[in-house]
């Protein structure tokens, strides 16, 4: 039975000719509190990625697990608006005030304020430090621009968010890369340096196996404007 206080997540139109679109990732857990107007899923379709927000606050139900494709107004969670907000999520955001508070007010004295914040902050090895940046755990960023930044070799802690929150979106990361390109390209045309010749690879590294995985809707749309492209181009031979 259907709580009657219940909010639908329903998934939006991205635009005129999307249709459907796969669920990459929820971002947050089944039985989550959730904010309104926070991000609780990313959607992916054939030419755009959609974040959708929570419509309400409240205890967080998923209904479409990740990797399933949706159609546009499918309903694949609610949000429980009746539920009692859990004390732990009070007490976070009552000491995120509370740092804000302290933060924005002019402090009196700079040797207590060092002092203070030497005593409540335990101290941190230099090689937690280090992982935790070199790994961008610290950094508030979605799934898919983790991913992307993990197979591209990229430093998180170097890209600007733009999505809610300051949080990386995949988005980011990609205009990074292309900056990074257009950089290097400068660079290699100003030295003018031959390129060295590269050792032979031994065949053993191309012996690797095979993993298949599913397309997503982007990448079947591009695969397919390629076939259609490959079958109704013209075909012109000259003879010189």
């Amino acid at each position: 039975m259907e709580n009657p206080m219940s909010v639908d997540i329903v998934i939006p139109s991205p635009g005129e000719s999307v249709t459907e679109g796969v669920i990459s990732a929820w971002l947050k857990q089944d039985g989550d509190w959730v904010e309104r107007d926070e991000t609780v899923l990313e959607l992916e379709t054939d030419k755009i990625t959609v974040e959708v927000p929570a419509p309400a606050s409240g205890v967080l139900r998923i209904n479409t697990p990740e990797g399933e494709t949706v159609q546009v107004g499918a309903v694949v969670g609610t949000v429980d608006d009746s539920a009692e907000k859990p004390a732990a999520a009070a007490t976070s955001q009552t000491s995120e005030a509370t740092q804000h508070a302290a933060a924005s007010s002019p402090s009196t004295n700079g040797a207590q304020s060092a002092t203070t914040t030497a005593t409540t902050q335990p101290p941190t090895s230099a090689e937690e430090t280090t992982r935790a940046s070199a790994d961008g755990e610290d950094v508030r960023a979605t799934p898919l621009a983790r991913k992307l930044a993990q197979e591209r070799g990229v430093d998180l802690t170097s890209i600007p968010g733009t999505g809610p929150g300051g949080r990386i979106r995949e988005q980011d990361v990609l205009s990074h890369l292309n900056k990074a390109g257009q950089a290097a390209a400068a660079i290699a045309q100003e030295a003018a340096v031959a390129p060295a010749p590269q050792p032979a690879v031994p065949r053993a590294a191309f012996d690797r196996s095979v993993t298949r995985r599913p397309m997503s809707p982007l990448r079947q749309r591009v695969a397919q404007r390629l076939v259609e492209a490959q079958r109704t181009a013209a075909m012109l031979t000259t003879f010189n």
